[in-house]
């Protein structure tokens, strides 16, 4: 079952319970995307290409994918982006 819950920044995620792990952490969603995954993944740097090709492994509620197109956009807004999702939850 899913409990939501309300982050540091104001945003929501969601409790799993049957793991006993929320989706994202405390401090909220945007700053962990962008330090978790953006950052590390170089997708400002890659969003310079023409095309930008994100695997997101643990999808979840897809919030990274959607911090990292908006991150690539911003650099470069005719950049052409495809996400490949792989999640275990319906």
């Amino acid at each position: 079952m899913l409990q939501k819950i309300t982050l540091a920044d104001g945003t929501e995620t969601f409790l799993n319970e049957a793991i006993g792990c929320t989706y994202h952490s405390q401090a909220g969603i945007v700053a962990e995307a962008l330090q978790r995954y953006v950052l590390p993944c170089r997708i400002t740097e890659l969003a310079q290409q023409e095309e930008l090709h994100i695997l997101d492994v643990g999808f979840g509620l897809g919030c990274n994918a959607a911090i990292a197109i908006e991150q690539a956009l911003e650099q470069n807004p005719q950049c052409r982006i495809s996400v490949v999702g792989l999640e275990i939850d319906e």
